[in-house]
């Protein structure tokens, strides 16, 4: 009979860690949408991680209480061989969604104004019939094969993978069938292990013979192949959020733990009558819970500023701008941003100059521009990267505003300056590429800004400065969620 005071320890243990453990997960489920970076932590990835994380540490819990010889074998050999195979496949996958999201997000960058030359004189604009014309020639082209072929290689890979990268389809396509695999393989080691069977309950556990073999080969296969892969996937990889970290620390837990196990269970014997030869993977998968779970859960809670943006209201907001403006600190805050995967919108900015380029062009035109012709607008199905046009350069030169500066603060007279069919179309191909929600560049800005643009082309009424209040949103945007996480990322830049 295992002490007593060996007993009260350990099994109040297992009853804390039970409650912790769903607590923790009860609450994360709840307070997701409160958690800031809840949609790059695939839900049902986290909750089968945390079913598996509680299976096993109750299961180390409560194997010490009645150690070495009160616990039955099958209460160890179940948890452990599904628990184990659940665990290293959500961590996997985590790792798989994590990678194509970052991957995805640069390749965003790179398909960013991607000029070229066309075969007509102009800008190639797409309507909402999906047809490319020529604006300045009255022929219609087709885009031909070379187009395609420009497309970035990286793109082709990420947009390849896409349906791989939700939790639905890793689930479905590997974590089931990984578990599947655990419960058969547990009731074949099971059928060949006497001290397993069912009519006799046996509590001496063995763990040199043949029955832990498969088990240790799944866990060794994880550890040694399955996690460097991971992080070979992962070096490269910048994020603002810690994801990348707490991918890591989950590996390292997890490699810490089985290490912690065969020491104490082949080195220092004496310890388990106070320390189970399991103790140690629990405080490493305690610790990778805690992480994981229970720190974003706490943040969740934490008060958020809701003060509205003034451009002149403090310092750090003046800097912000100087950022944007500065030619060497601009491409740093562009990998800042797109650490934090929300890369649409400083390709919004960068769009926005290109637009306030034509708009320049326009105004400085001496030839009269093409009037609007009525066009009827019809539903278009959603935009992808593949439908955003080429076109050729404009002419930068003309703009010597930046990014910060509106089309408003760089034009002296808007109202001068008529829709041209040209601005029309470019108005158009701005609109699907960032207000579109089905679109993969769509902005999160607030809801009736959003509306107030869909009626406005709903109406067919554009305006030069129909985009302004979504310039602005953007700006508030980028200062509350990546500025700080730039300075961060490359305070020693900016000192610099």
């Amino acid at each position: 009979m295992p002490p007593t005071w060996r007993l009260a320890i350990y099994i109040s243990l297992a009853v804390f860690t039970f409650f912790y453990l769903t607590l923790t997960v009860t609450f994360f489920y709840i307070r997701r949408h409160k958690i800031d970076d809840f949609k790059y932590r695939p839900l049902r990835l986290n909750l089968l991680s945390a079913f598996a994380t509680i299976m096993l540490c109750v299961m180390y819990c409560l194997r010490t209480a009645f150690y070495p010889n009160d616990y039955p074998c099958l209460l160890i050999h179940w948890p452990v061989h599904i628990g184990y195979c659940l665990w290293c496949s959500a961590i996997a996958c985590r790792a798989l969604s994590f990678v194509w999201t970052a991957r995805f997000n640069l390749a965003k960058l790179q398909m960013n104004t991607v000029y070229r030359n066309n075969a007509y004189e102009g800008t190639v604009a797409t309507l909402r019939d999906g047809k490319k014309r020529a604006i300045g020639g009255s022929k219609m082209y087709r885009l031909d094969v070379s187009d395609k072929e420009e497309e970035p290689l990286i793109l082709k890979r990420v947009r390849k993978w896409r349906h791989a990268a939700t939790d639905k389809w890793l689930a479905e396509r590997i974590i089931y069938p990984v578990v599947a695999f655990s419960i058969a393989m547990a009731l074949i080691v099971q059928a060949f292990s006497p001290e397993l069977g069912f009519k006799a309950v046996h509590t001496v556990c063995p763990t040199t013979t043949i029955s832990s073999v498969p088990i240790t080969t799944v866990i060794v296969t994880f550890l040694l192949i399955i996690c460097p892969f991971l992080c070979y996937l992962l070096h490269d990889i910048r994020d603002a959020f810690g994801l990348k970290r707490e991918l890591y620390i989950a590996m390292v837990c997890g490699a810490a733990a089985c290490v912690g196990y065969f020491v104490l269970e082949k080195v220092a014997t004496a310890v388990r009558e106070y320390f189970g030869s399991f103790m140690f993977s629990w405080i490493f998968f305690m610790l990778w819970h805690t992480i994981s779970i229970t720190t974003p859960l706490v943040r969740s809670f934490k008060k958020k500023e809701t003060v509205e943006l003034k451009p002149d209201a403090s310092s750090k907001y003046r800097n912000f701008v100087a950022v944007l403006e500065d030619p060497d600190l601009f491409p740093l805050y562009k990998e800042c941003v797109a650490a934090c995967f929300c890369t649409e919108l400083i390709v919004f900015l960068e769009e926005y100059q290109v637009l306030k380029s034509l708009v320049v062009q326009a105004c400085n035109s001496t030839h009269q521009p093409t009037p609007l012709s009525p066009v009827a607008i019809k539903e278009k199905k959603s935009l992808s990267f593949a439908d955003i046009p080429r076109r050729a350069e404009p002419a930068h030169n003309l703009v010597q505003t930046p990014c910060t500066v509106s089309i408003t603060d760089t034009v002296p007279d808007l109202s001068k300056i008529p829709i041209s069919q040209e601005l029309y179309e470019e108005y158009m191909r701005f609109y699907y590429m960032f207000f579109d929600q089905d679109s993969e560049l769509a902005i999160n800005i607030h809801g009736p800004t959003l509306a107030e643009a869909k009626a406005i082309v709903g109406a067919g009424r554009f305006e030069i400065t129909m985009f302004e209040k979504s310039r602005h949103e953007v700006f508030e945007l980028l200062y509350w969620n990546t500025y700080d996480a730039f300075l961060r990322m490359f305070g020693d830049e900016i000192t610099e």
